[in-house]
């Protein structure tokens, strides 16, 4: 279980200028306590924000988008509004300047065909993330992978499999999971 208090205590860590070799071990150490929960996101709703502030901290700042890409795509509804200020929060930090946190909130607002609606127009919207590669941990890939493997094989399993494939950042395997659910 996550402690009480865990978030105010990386939060004091990061108040206290902890050096950034330090903050980026905090990350990964936050990184384990994200566990399986059955169809549920509550230990990532309460860890992934942590992980994008360490990894700001820690100067791993295409990282931290990475994570914040991940929580935008796996939060649990309720989360969603603090999962776009995140996003927000990461390209800033990442940039030093608002242009792709602007572009990240006009995507969310208006999605790929701008404002007026109409696809192939001058006010079309690429999406942020669209340039930024995937997530590659292959130790995450293959923690998780093995616990894909112990999921059945209905729609649960593979609804499960597409959360995980969705925490990975693969999101070409999460598609295919969720088809497979719904087979």
């Amino acid at each position: 279980t996550i402690p009480a208090g865990f978030s105010a205590l990386i939060q004091k860590l990061i108040d206290l200028r902890a050096p950034p070799e330090r903050l980026f071990e905090a990350a990964g150490i936050v990184r384990e306590k994200i566990i399986p929960a059955a169809g549920g996101t509550l230990s990532l709703d309460v860890l992934q924000p942590d992980i994008v502030k360490l990894l700001v901290m820690s100067n791993h700042k295409e990282e931290a988008l990475q994570e914040s890409r991940v929580w935008l795509h796996i939060c649990a509804t309720s989360s969603l509004p603090q999962a776009i200020e995140l996003v927000t929060y990461a390209f800033k930090s990442a940039d030093g300047n608002l242009a792709r946190a602007n572009a990240f909130l006009r995507f969310q607002k208006f999605g790929p065909a701008g404002e007026d609606k109409q696809k192939g127009t001058a006010d079309d919207i690429e999406d942020p993330f669209g340039k930024i590669p995937p997530l590659a941990d292959p130790a995450r890939r293959a923690r998780w992978t093995s616990i894909m493997a112990t999921l059945p094989s209905d729609w649960t399993g593979y609804r499960s499999r597409a959360n995980i494939y969705l925490y990975l950042d693969d999101h070409a395997q999460a598609f295919e999971a969720m088809r497979r659910a719904f087979e």
